[in-house]
């Protein structure tokens, strides 16, 4: 599964909520659904969820996914991940880039 970004904004009300999903393998053969949400620019509440299998993961992200959208949510145009390493082995920085889709659906 990809990284699923949404945002949510509603000036008049000052609302300006992200909810982004991405599945990762455990380290026990499970899986994980990491959900953070929270204001835009502002660090997020992060939860996981584990499963037995990728598809099981993937399925209940879609579900969340779902269920954003119709609360008002709308998935970003794009999201760019790169994995860069740091001076300590093992260590990594994840960098996220995206465009809003409220440039395009205002």
């Amino acid at each position: 599964m990809k990284p699923i970004y949404l945002e949510r904004h509603e000036s008049d009300k000052n609302l300006h909520r992200f909810y982004q999903l991405h599945v990762t393998p455990g380290i026990f053969e499970d899986w994980a659904l990491v959900r953070e949400w929270g204001r835009v620019n502002s660090p997020g509440t992060v939860r996981k969820d584990w499963f037995a299998t990728e598809d099981e993961a993937i399925a209940a992200g879609e579900v969340f996914r779902v269920n954003k959208e119709k609360n008002g949510y709308r998935t970003v145009l794009a999201i760019l991940t790169a994995m860069t390493s740091l001076t300590s082995p093992g260590v990594f920085s994840r960098l996220a880039f995206y465009i809003n889709m409220d440039i395009i659906f205002p």
